[in-house]
Order: structure tokens, then sequence, then C-alpha cells
């Protein structure tokens, strides 16, 4: 029952990314990659064939459902290193 919650939730936090990778770049394909590390997906993102997100970093599912919109915007823009853009915002530097 747990594998399969944990599957659940990760297919909606997919989801939710593709939204807004989508909002960004209306034509791009979102594929979801399996990590190796329990509890993590990976994401790979690409636009007219062209990777804007690799799937290098893993994603901890338990950290990132229920957040809301703008911290996924957030999180895409700083992993995708602005490739991945909210449509009309305002940009912050990512980084410590």
């Amino acid at each position: 029952m747990t594998s399969t919650t944990a599957s659940i939730s990760a297919l909606d936090l997919k989801e939710q990314l593709a939204k807004l990778c989508h909002k960004s770049a209306p034509s791009c394909e979102v594929k979801l990659i399996a990590s190796p590390t329990l509890g993590c997906i990976r994401l790979k993102v690409i636009d007219g064939g062209i990777s804007i997100l690799n799937p290098e970093f893993d994603i901890r599912v338990a950290d990132w459902c229920g957040k809301s919109e703008d911290q996924l915007w957030q999180f895409l823009e700083c992993i995708s290193n602005n490739r991945i853009r909210r449509p009309n915002a305002i940009y912050f530097h990512c980084g410590g």
C-alpha cells in the first residue's frame, strides 16, 4: 500500500511540474525518470529537440508534494538554470 501511495504522489507531482513546464514551453515533452534514490523522482524536459532540464537532480516527492505553485516555479527555474520560466514574471537569482 505504501509503494502505491508513493507512486500516486510521484505521478501527482510530475503532473503539477509538467503543467508548469507547459506554461513555459507549450510544446515541451516532460518525462518521469526513475531515480535510484527511494522516494525521489527525476524529470527530463525537452522542447523542440533541445533538453531544457536533464534528469540530474533527485526530487524528493515528500518535500515537494503540496507546495504552492510559486514554490514549484522557483524550484523549476533554479534546477533548469532559468530555461523553464514562468510567463511574465520577475526573476530572482537561484543561488546562495
